[in-house]
């Protein structure tokens, strides 16, 4: 406590003089309300440390006779800190699910708004419609804004793919677990010595580190056993393939706990979506997956018979001295404007618009409300020659996911993805093949066009475009 044993002595009996002055009077009150039930009980109060610093002091009393008590007092600091660390770590959980949903619906509605202005634009109107219509998209810039900022909030404040040192993040979500846990967890830890450090957000690993061991520690509500594990591993082409990634080196960090999955399907077709749904509440499991998918990974998870369960990401490994080709524009030349495209977006409205702004170019446009329903196509015999796919939509298969499978059929199809989500966090530099391209939502008209052109004449191309 930053004390000596004589200034402890001299404050026996009357603790709450160490008290912060602004809580010492509920922390009196709350000491004279336990003597006089005769009962007694603990208070916890904040007090300030000789170095200046505040700490929280937790003090038991029970009432002996007449004005006679008997007190405990014990520093509480740390573990007052970790519980709020750790219902810090479950509130932002939440916020990231809820700014994730909201971001994504509000950039697909902006996306129809700007299109709808432009379109205005372009007919005759009186100067003061021209002024309404100058203040409606002044207003819709600043509504991209607020998207952009929400879109931050969603990811952890990342926008940016960087370096982190994936040992260490363990470590620190072990410190806080093992200080907040319950006692009846038990939590083991196996880090591998020549872990690699990984390519992810630092907010956005922590993010994903806590909602996992918390979904853990959620399902022993009779407490168990935790493990993490963190290693190096690597995928190889068949796998990378599976999942629209690169082959190559990346880390691993599974957490398994002792869960009963008596109830639990484990015979899925799809082990990276199905089961890993199964196994968390939908709303964590939605925003960890999107947050995976979109820095480049996988989330997979796994029954272990007898044991319990295990959910597990893998991002890429870092790489020194990788080096990414540029694009020369002069290689792009121009889309023949008959080319079929399937463009598969969840939003009604964002399918209609884009649709518009392709048949207006003359493209064979064909359209899935879903990627389950885009697969269904491709199987059906439609063979585009550029799929424009939203990313994260109901179902089971994502936009990587119809991508990946119109690929088994049509060699060096080219594909856009469309993100309401940071473009570069969705890539990665990982996610998208070569020659792909992220277009960020809310999109606007000309880029998007121009990524269309762009990506049927460099369907050849082995350069992943990132357009803002």
């Amino acid at each position: 406590m930053g004390a000596t044993s004589e200034e402890v002595a001299e404050a026996r009996g009357n603790w709450t003089a160490w008290t912060l002055p602004q809580d010492r009077d509920i922390a009196d009150a709350a000491k004279s309300a336990l003597l006089d039930s005769g009962e007694g009980g603990r208070l916890a109060f904040r007090i300030q440390r000789k170095s200046g610093e505040v700490g929280w002091l937790q003090e038991f009393v029970a009432p002996l006779q007449g004005p006679v008590s008997l007190g405990f007092l014990r520093d509480v600091t740390a573990e007052r800190l970790s519980a709020e660390a750790f219902a810090t770590a479950r509130n932002f959980a939440t916020m990231t699910t809820v700014a994730g949903r909201m971001s994504h619906r509000s950039a697909n509605a902006l996306s129809v708004v700007i299109a709808a202005l432009d379109l205005l634009s372009q007919t005759p109107l009186s100067l003061r419609n021209r002024m309404f219509l100058a203040d409606a998209q002044e207003a819709a810039k600043e509504m991209e804004s607020l998207v952009r900022a929400l879109q931050g909030v969603a990811f952890g404040g990342v926008s940016k793919p960087e370096k982190i040192d994936l040992q260490a993040a363990v470590r620190d979500a072990e410190a806080t677990i093992r200080r907040s846990a319950p006692e009846n967890i038990d939590l083991s830890v196996n880090v591998d010595a020549g872990l690699k450090d990984c390519v992810a957000g630092a907010s956005a690993m922590k993010i994903a580190l806590m909602t996992l061991l918390l979904n853990a520690i959620d399902c022993l509500p009779e407490g168990g056993e935790i493990e993490i594990r963190a290693e190096n591993t690597c995928l190889d082409p068949r796998q990378a393939e599976r999942h629209g990634l690169s082959p190559g080196p990346y880390v691993q960090v599974a957490v398994r706990d002792s869960r009963d999955t008596s109830g639990v399907q484990a015979e899925v077709d799809d082990p990276e979506t199905d089961l890993a749904s199964s196994l968390m509440p939908s709303t964590n499991f939605v925003s960890l997956y999107s947050l995976i998918r979109h820095f480049g990974g996988l989330l997979l998870s796994e029954i272990i018979p007898d044991e319990g369960a295990e959910i597990r990401f893998v991002l890429p490994a870092c790489e020194p001295g990788r080096q990414e080709r540029a694009t020369s524009d002069k290689m792009l030349g121009r889309a023949k404007p008959s080319a079929r495209l399937l463009l598969v977006d969840d939003d009604r409205r964002m399918r209609r618009i884009v649709t518009d702004w392709l048949l207006a170019e003359g493209y064979d446009v064909h359209r899935a409300a879903s990627g389950d329903e885009a697969v269904a196509m491709i199987g059906g015999g439609l063979r585009p020659e550029l799929i424009a796919t939203d990313i994260v939509m109901p179902g089971i298969m994502q936009g990587n996911d119809v991508v990946w499978a119109a690929r088994q059929l049509i060699e060096n199809l080219p594909a856009i993805y469309l993100s309401a989500y940071p473009s570069d966090t969705v890539v990665a530099r990982r996610t998208c093949a070569p020659g792909d391209i992220v277009l960020a939502k809310p999109l606007e008209r000309t880029v998007f066009l121009n990524a269309v052109r762009r990506a049927v004449a460099s369907c050849e191309l082995q350069t992943a475009q990132i357009l803002h």
